[in-house]
Formats: structure tokens, sequence, C-alpha cells
């Protein structure tokens, strides 16, 4: 079978087309083979360009002609796949090509519709193709806006977030200058009970101010609790039958308290709030009733079993244990995770305060749970020797009389100078001698001529970092205890497991109290 074929046509209907004389040489080729190969020649043989596969094993295509057989040619340079009959004409072998799916189903291929014949199935995927790459463009463009005004978003956020934190702290400097003040005067005014009442006015009023100063601190990520030293067989004790009413009538509380002599320096809102969230987890896992464990003991971690420790140290474990129905692997391997829930009307934050809590104390949190048989949480905390409270005082008396050579000292680090003021008049009130310092440079001279008892600094300073201040001093002086004091504590500051926190604005009774039981625990003999 003889074909013959205007010119002028065949672009159209084969674009990718070639001519071979009687010898195999190229004499005419189609606009998308001029395109697609632009290293061809008319005279050249097709071998020199294309690997032929499907004809005879010498490559003779003639065998073929006017048959339905099919062939492939692979193109030496950018493999691209051809796959066509033949056919004879005048000139010789018609050679009726079109691009192989193979080779333009790819990401990077740059094929038009010109380069393919009218009706040629591979057309339907060329603008499926098409469509499914304008669609992915404009995806990734989307998912980049996105991303861009996601980053600006995170950026604002952070920047207002420290704009409100270092607002707080101010505030808070201001409250605390106020109550502090307003409590030193109440001192000197025992027998006049009016002037005390409008000072009670001017400290409540300075309250009510803290809640400002709370709402600030959440913009911030900031807590909004005090570091103190607790007894947790203490603390479960003296909350026994609030944790029974939260367990409800069908379940039962065991209390098996080991850790008497022991403290932990801890928020107590955040031990109290932790308890709360095991004991009403524990109580949803038996809802036909059961029994709960509440257990405390001491044991001894080897060094690096927990965070930065590292030498072996004491931890109060407290172990809340159920009767419930446990949990599967999978959802023990997530119980910790912000947002995971079981629960129809779970919001997932329960177990994961918990463990920020015991991270956040210097410690940890781990689950030990078998389905069907119950749970056990375990919050692990740094312990310490109680101190000796035999010697506790009432407020106004902390210590010996002003000016005694006895007196505990105090070393007080502060950048503002009211503030300063207000304590270290409220401090010496209270019979503690104290030296007072307006910067960490200042507070290193003082600490190289003489020995104190107590640092107390604020941690945020111009220019100046109160933890790196406490971790010079105690480099300086290892028996010094220290209370760090903000209304604002900067993201990335660390304090040492036996410093104390106190968060402005101060109250009084909170900070006599820290002062007690930092001069009532133990002290190296001199």
């Amino acid at each position: 079978m003889q074909i013959e074929i205007d010119e002028s046509v065949l672009g159209v209907l084969f674009p990718a087309f070639v001519i071979l004389d009687d010898s195999g040489r190229i004499r005419q080729f189609g606009p998308t083979i001029a395109r697609r190969f632009p290293t061809i020649a008319g005279g050249d043989r097709i071998e020199t360009h294309f690997t032929i596969s499907g004809a005879a094993p010498d490559g003779d295509l003639s065998a073929l002609a006017g048959s339905s057989q099919t062939f492939t040619l692979v193109g030496h340079v950018d493999q691209a796949r051809l796959v066509g009959t033949v056919l004879r004409c005048s000139a010789g072998l018609l050679l009726t090509l079109r691009m192989s799916p193979e080779s333009f189903l790819l990401d990077s291929s740059d094929y038009t519709m010109a380069d393919f014949a009218p009706g040629d199935p591979a057309i339907h995927g060329l603008l499926l193709l098409s469509m499914q790459r304008a669609l992915l463009d404009e995806q990734r463009t989307v998912v980049r806006e996105l991303a861009k005004e996601r980053q600006s978003s995170v950026d604002l956020l952070d920047r207002v977030s420290r704009v409100a934190g270092f607002m707080a702290h101010d505030f808070n400097n201001f409250l605390s200058i106020i109550k502090l003040t307003s409590d030193r005067m109440r001192m000197e005014l025992l027998d006049q009970p009016r002037l005390r009442r409008m000072l009670d006015i001017i400290k409540s009023t300075a309250a009510r101010g803290s809640a400002i100063t709370r709402s600030l601190m959440t913009l911030s990520h900031q807590r909004d609790d005090t570091r103190i030293l607790v007894s947790i067989d203490d603390m479960i004790r003296d909350n026994a039958q609030f944790f029974s009413t939260i367990a409800g009538t069908g379940v039962q509380i065991k209390m098996d308290l080991a850790t008497t002599g022991l403290v932990t320096a801890v928020s107590p809102v955040g031990a109290l709030n932790s308890l709360v969230n095991l004991l009403m987890n524990a109580r949803d896992a038996m809802p036909e009733g059961g029994s709960i464990t509440l257990r405390t003991q001491v044991r001894r971690l080897p060094a690096g079993a927990i965070g930065r420790s590292d030498e072996a140290s004491d931890y109060i474990v407290i172990e809340v244990a159920d009767t419930g129905k446990g949990m599967a692997p999978e959802v023990l391997s997530k119980a910790f995770k912000p947002l995971f829930s079981t629960k129809p009307s779970g919001n997932g934050l329960g177990l994961a305060s918990v463990l920020d809590f015991a991270r956040e104390s210097g410690g940890d949190a781990c689950i030990d749970s078998t389905l069907g048989r119950g749970t056990e949480v375990h919050i692990m905390l740094p312990a310490r020797p109680a101190p000796d409270v035999a010697m506790a005082r009432e407020p106004g008396l902390a210590g010996p009389h002003p000016g005694s050579e006895t007196a505990p000292t105090i070393l007080l680090v502060d950048d503002e100078p009211y503030a300063i003021e207000a304590l270290a008049e409220l401090l010496e009130a209270e019979g503690y001698a104290v030296t007072a310092c307006q910067s960490c440079a200042q507070a290193l001279v003082e600490l190289a001529s003489k020995p104190f008892r107590i640092l107390l600094t604020d941690i945020v300073m111009p220019g100046e970092n109160g933890t790196a201040l406490a971790e010079a001093a105690c480099r300086m002086q290892p028996d010094l205890k220290v209370i760090l004091m903000s209304g604002f504590v900067p993201e990335g500051q660390s304090m040492a497991e036996d410093w104390m926190f106190l968060r402005k604005p101060i109250d009084t009774a909170t900070l006599t109290s820290m002062l007690r039981l930092a001069l009532d625990g133990p002290v190296a003999a001199e």
C-alpha cells in the first residue's frame, strides 16, 4: 500500500512525521521533530538520533510498511519516546509518529498542542495535565501567600507579646511600690484605725490593678503564679475533702503519703491544678466506680535522668493510680500531646498541663497504663529537706531588732528607685539588714566584699539579667539563698531548682514567708 499526501497537509495530520529514503536516510520531517530534535538534518540516518525497537533486528522499518504493527523511537539525547506506524509513499517510507504519553506526563515537559495530530488521544491527557499543573501552580501560590501572611501574624503576635510582657513588668513595679509602702505605713499606724483603713483601700485598689497585669501576662504567655517551697504531703492532706468531692460518691480515695520532711519549689496553684486534673481523669475512667490511690514517695534518680541534672538527685514522686479501663498503646503514646482527647467533650489540655507543670518545676511526668487494668500517672519533682519551722515568727517579728549584729543579711537588687526604697524600708522594719543595689555590677562589688544570707533580685533590668547575677552570686557564695522577683519573665530564662520565684506585684505576707523558708533551711557551718 502506498499513500500520497500533500506536504502542506502532512505536517498538520502528523506533526511528528519523518520520511526516509530507500537507504534509511532522513529526507523530510515534521515541525514537532524540528522543534524537539534540533540536531536532526536531512541525510542523517535515523539510527544516528534514535534507538529503534519493534522493527526487524537490524532496525529495518520497511518490513512494517502497510501493516498495523507499531514501533518505538527513543531519542538519544533527551530519551523522548515516539510511537508510530510505517506507510509507503513515492519518496520512500513515511513514519507517522506521535509523542508517547510516557514522555510528556512529566511536570518538566514543555509539549504543546501543536506537537500532536488532530484527534490524538494524548491530547486529552495533555489537557488534563495542563489543568492539573495550573491548579497546582495556583495552590503553590496560595500556600506561599498564606505562609507569608501567617509568618507576619506570628511576628506581630510575638512583638505584641513582648510589649505586653514589658508593660506588665513596669506596671507590676508600680503596684509593688504602692502595696509595699502601704504595708510599711500600716505598721507605723497601729493606734490609728481610720488611717489604717485608708491604707487598706489603697492596697485593695492596687490589688484590683493586678487583674490588668494578669491580662497582659496572658497575652505574653506568662504564668500568673509564684514558686515557693511546698510540702506535697501537707497539700494533699489539706485538700483531702476537696479531692473526695471531685472523685464523687462512687469512687474511694486511698492515701499513702511518705515524703514527710521534704518540700519542693513549685507553684502551689500549679501543683493543685495538676492533682485535680489527674483525679478528674481517673474518675472519668471509672464510670461504674472504683478506687484512686494518691501515693507519694522519694526516689533517687541517676544523673541525666531528668532535665539538666548532672548528678543523682532525690525526687518527690506523686502517683495517682486508678482501677479504671486503662489506655490502649496507641492512646497512651499520645496522652501528653496538647489537644488530644478520647472524651467527646474533652479539650486535650489536662495531661498536657500536668507535664508542663512538672517540667517547669524542674521535674517530669510519665504514665503507665494497661488496657482493662487501670492507669498510673507519676509526677516527679525535685526534693529538698523541709525547713525547720519551729522558729517561725508572727508577721512584723521576722527577725532580730533592726540594727542588730545578728540580723539576717539581704542583698536587694532592683533598677526601680522607688521599688527598692519601699522594699528596703519594709525589710529593715521586719528586722533584716538590707544592702540595696540598683545594678548587677554594684551587687557583684558588694558580694565580693561581704557575705549575705539571701539574694533578692529583680530579673528584668535595663541591659542586665537577674538570673545571670544569681548564677554569678552562687558561684561567689555557694550558701547564698536566691529569691527572684519579676512581673514578667522573658522567654529563655532558666532558674536553678533550689531558687524561689516571687511574682510582682509583691505581696508582703508571701515575701516574708519566703524569707523565713530561706533562712530556716540548712545553713553550712562557717
